[in-house]
């Protein structure tokens, strides 16, 4: 009688856990046209739909002595273009793909500045990046607007800050409803 109590309980917990992962685990956000963005919201990582693998391979890995910002800064763009569709095309606004802040794995960052500021520091020190598709030509406007990611070049995952309160609230951000 005791096993098949523990049945039913072991079925009923499988059963939850398949209902989280077909109906709670994902977030689905309609950008521009067509496009669906899905994040996920166990690892934060977002992609859009149809989804494909999140790891953009350079073509050659640069050995340490080799790295450089803005080297890593290109990679980290190009990171996200290959697993993000660029939303936001054609609303008259000028957007561009920019590095806003530089980071580490313990959680500092920094705008992205002076270049006499990271003259002494090793890029490999700093494999976070907050990524914008953004644009800066509105008079008056306080900075820049439009949709940002934090990409890890160390692991290469790509996450969506405006959709995720713990990533907005990390830069400083409100996320978006």
């Amino acid at each position: 009688m005791r096993s098949r109590r523990l049945g039913y309980i072991i079925a009923g917990l499988a059963f939850i856990g398949l209902l989280f992962q077909l109906f709670f685990r994902y977030q689905y956000v309609h950008l521009e046209g067509a496009t669906v963005m899905r994040i996920d919201r166990l690892s934060g990582s977002s992609c859009n739909m149809p989804c494909q693998s999140s790891h953009f391979e350079p073509a050659s890995a640069p050995s340490t002595s080799e790295r450089s910002f803005d080297g890593d800064d290109e990679e980290a763009i190009q990171g996200v273009k290959s697993s993000v569709t660029t939303p936001y095309e054609n609303d008259g606004h000028d957007y561009k793909w920019r590095v806003q802040m530089r980071g580490k794995n313990d959680g500092t960052h920094h705008l992205i500045g002076n270049p006499a500021t990271w003259e002494d520091d090793d890029p490999v020190d700093w494999p976070v990046r907050l990524i914008c598709y953004c644009y800066n030509d509105t008079p008056g406007q306080a900075g820049p607007v439009g949709v940002y990611w934090e990409h890890h070049l160390d692991t290469r995952q790509t996450y969506s800050v405006n959709d995720n309160a713990a990533l907005s609230a990390k830069y400083g951000m409100t996320p978006s409803k």
